[in-house]
């Protein structure tokens, strides 16, 4: 018997990030992904146009932003939509700034070097029963216990240039904003974008991006 897919709503001010997300969680998995937002209004917005049959079971927050942004969008859910739950995947392994995401509302967060997999089932528990505990959770609250850390070999083998690239790519910055930040020429700036897709075998940016978020590069504390 097939269950009925569990309604994602994702927001954030990061398009690509949220686009890739998007790609990560299928139909195929359970996962139907309602509305993309970049702030409350339009998360508002498509909750009123979705009405209860799109209406979200969970909100997958970027906070890639600042804190007083994703505190105002947590304010939101957890006041207006009581019976959604919201889970948050961040960059961040600071025990401080994830326990304040957690005292401002949050059900779970998760670090983005997370693997599918451990974020699929995270979604599945929040949505039938309303918790999902991870060690960073644990920690922040006072628990003993290190994170898993990533295994040897996780990442193929990139420069200092190439990971600046990929933070600057992740971000809204245009090709040319990204190229100038970088301080490089055309020419060198057209072959190591050239490279970079190579190493990931990939078309275009957003392609690049989804595979970053499958390689698990976006916390890399040297990006």
């Amino acid at each position: 018997m097939q269950h009925p897919a569990i309604h994602i709503a994702l927001a954030g001010d990061h398009a690509l990030n949220l686009h890739a997300l998007a790609s990560l969680l299928r139909p195929e998995s359970g996962f139907r992904v309602v509305s993309i937002s970049k702030d409350i209004r339009e998360l508002e917005d498509s909750i009123v146009r979705g009405g209860v049959e799109l209406y979200p079971a969970i909100v997958l927050l970027d906070v890639n932003f600042d804190l007083h942004r994703a505190a105002g969008l947590i304010s939101f859910v957890k006041g207006g939509c009581p019976t959604v739950r919201l889970a948050a995947l961040g960059l961040t392994r600071d025990r401080e700034a994830i326990l304040r995401l957690l005292q401002l509302g949050i059900d779970c967060y998760l670090p983005k070097n997370s693997d599918p997999e451990q974020l699929e089932e995270a979604l599945r528990k929040l949505a039938c029963n309303g918790n999902y505990t991870t060690p960073l959770m644990e920690q922040a609250f006072g628990g003993i216990g290190e994170p898993r850390p990533v295994a040897a070999g996780a990442w193929p083998p990139v420069t200092v240039s190439q990971r600046r690239f990929f933070r600057l790519a992740m971000s809204e910055a245009s090709d040319e904003d990204i190229r100038r930040r970088m301080n490089l020429c055309h020419s060198t700036f057209t072959q190591l974008v050239a490279r970079v897709y190579r190493l990931f075998g990939v078309r275009t940016r957003d392609g690049l991006v989804l595979a970053l978020y499958r390689n698990r590069f976006m916390i890399m504390d040297d990006l």
